[in-house]
């Protein structure tokens, strides 16, 4: 991604900043939840729906912070509601595919909450 000039509007390095800490924090944070799963570690259950939550908090506060600015054009505003609305989308469908897992599976019982089997 190229620099921001000085001379760019204050919603693209808005963007740029809030992206950029959007990938950082993300890249770091799945990585750490797939290594507690790993490990089978029983904070793992808990530390994927907090991951999740503040996913979903990400994506709703770059939209709030960033349609909050002047001027920001109608092309990109177009843009990034559909890149925020995909992102949260995938959020909902990883949440819909491993939520019913976690709460109803016998081995996430005995392996994170530590429950002997029936």
């Amino acid at each position: 991604m190229p620099p921001i000039p000085s001379t760019a509007p204050h919603w693209a390095s808005i963007l740029q900043a809030a992206m950029t800490f959007d990938v950082i924090l993300f890249t770091s944070l799945y990585p750490i939840a797939f290594v507690a799963a790993l490990k089978r570690s029983p904070i793992f259950p808990t530390l994927l729906v907090a991951v999740w939550a503040a996913d979903v908090a990400m994506q709703l506060g770059i939209a709030t912070v960033v349609s909050a600015s002047t001027q920001l054009p109608g092309d990109v505003a177009h843009a990034l509601q559909t890149l925020l609305t995909g992102n949260v989308k995938k959020v909902f469908i990883s949440i819909a595919l491993w939520l019913p897992y976690l709460l109803m599976s016998t081995r996430v019982n005995v392996t994170y909450r530590c429950r002997v089997p029936a």
